[in-house]
């Protein structure tokens, strides 16, 4: 058996388990996605961690898969990653006794062959509204009133100031 896994990163906010779906397709050797195929379907931890469990083969052989982000489920206000990986799985036959052994994969990012993906990494960006990104900021002004004239509320402003960038 073979587990091919990987990891959902988001970026503005925390993950929620199960939030994002990932699809395993069975493909040729050229990568072109099996239609017939049944497409298996991952969801991730807490952690962003995914993983497609228990694949099974009944001979020793290459086989080709595509692994993409089903960026077809409403996660409001999340660019979803569009990348596809695509993945050979190695299974050989040591001694010709048929027990197939040493299951192990390699994953590109790309299809003309030269980068090669350490990690099946997702990432992802969630875009708050400009409404969930109103702050209070409370602030108490103390005067001391040394002239006759009335103070009201209405004579002071306040400007906040952005230190960081250095933009108002």
């Amino acid at each position: 058996k073979v587990s091919i896994t990987g990891k959902k990163k988001l970026v503005g906010r925390s993950l929620a388990e199960g939030e994002f779906t990932f699809l395993l397709n069975k493909a040729d050797s050229e990568f072109t996605i099996d239609s017939g195929a049944e497409t298996i379907k991952a969801t991730n931890k807490a952690d962003g961690t995914f993983s497609f469990d228990g694949l099974t083969f009944s001979e020793a052989g290459t086989y080709y898969f595509v692994i993409s982000e089903d960026n077809t489920v409403g996660t409001e206000r999340v660019t979803f990653d569009k990348t596809k990986y695509y993945v050979k799985v190695y299974i050989q036959d040591d001694d010709g006794s048929g027990k197939l052994i040493m299951p192990r994969y390699m994953a590109k990012d790309a299809l003309d062959g030269t980068v090669y993906a350490s990690d099946i990494v997702f990432k992802s960006t969630f875009t708050p509204k400009p409404d969930d990104l109103m702050v209070s900021i409370p602030i108490n002004k103390t005067v001391v009133n040394k002239s006759s004239k009335t103070i009201t509320p209405e004579g002071f402003s306040f400007l906040l100031h952005n230190v960081g960038t250095g933009k108002d």
